[in-house]
């Protein structure tokens, strides 16, 4: 499959840029426990983020988009993106890692999305504004320990019904991965709805697959684990 997707792309690095160049990563989870220095399950350091922030910076990645992945963690991303407005900025939605949460919330689905939008419409009035995307939203069937493709699949419509019908103008922030079909399936109705398109993450499926996504109007950003192979560690 790697192969594929790599077919007609350069095998030759390009010369030596001839000035410093600058980059934007777009998909940061400041909540992952790595940054609060957890691995498998011990801590062995004290949270490092600011730090991994100045790094970055002096590497050249002038802007971080720290990605939303339920309504848990948008205090804390707003709390950093407030704190560093020339470099953070947020997304914010209901990643399908979490797409079981809205059926459990205490107030129901329709308490958990109004809060969410509640969030992302005062993000929005906030300047200026750190919010640059509505996501992650999606599908993931390579993880369903997390959510079932039920539940991903319901969340994943939900947050569209309330993106078009509030009319918020941002671009998406989606996640296919390993769910091309459903995942196209779901997103087309709405496309000719959409105030813009967006970067579909984590994508892994064929060169073919990339075009239909590319087809619809969206960037497609390619999962690392494209890369691997069998002898890949």
């Amino acid at each position: 499959m790697a192969s594929d997707m790599l077919s007609g792309l350069l095998i030759v690095a390009l010369a030596k840029p001839t000035k410093k160049l600058e980059y934007a990563d777009v998909t940061v989870t400041a909540t992952a426990k790595e940054f609060a220095g957890f691995y498998r399950s011990k801590q062995y350091h004290q949270p490092d983020f600011d730090a991994v922030l100045d790094r970055a910076q002096e590497a050249g990645v002038k802007k971080v988009m720290l990605t939303g992945m339920s309504l848990a963690d948008m205090d804390f991303n707003l709390g950093i993106a407030k704190s560093r407005p020339e470099q953070c900025f947020v997304t914010i939605g209901i990643h399908p890692y979490h797409a079981a949460e809205p059926d459990a919330a205490e107030g129901g689905e329709n308490g958990y999305f109004g809060d969410l939008i509640r969030s992302a419409k005062d993000a929005l009035a906030l300047e200026p504004s750190p919010l640059a995307a509505f996501g992650e939203l999606g599908l993931d069937y390579d993880r369903l320990n997390h959510a079932s493709t039920e539940a991903q699949l319901r969340t994943f419509k939900c947050q569209l019904d309330i993106f078009v019908e509030n009319q918020i103008d941002l671009p998406l922030s989606p996640h296919c991965r390993a769910a091309f079909d459903d995942f196209v399936a779901t997103i087309t109705p709405y496309v000719p709805k959409l105030p813009r398109r967006g970067l579909v993450h984590s994508f892994v499926g064929t060169s073919a697959e990339m075009q239909a996504l590319v087809s619809l109007g969206f960037d497609v950003r390619i999962n690392g684990f494209s890369f691997q192979d069998r002898e890949s560690p």
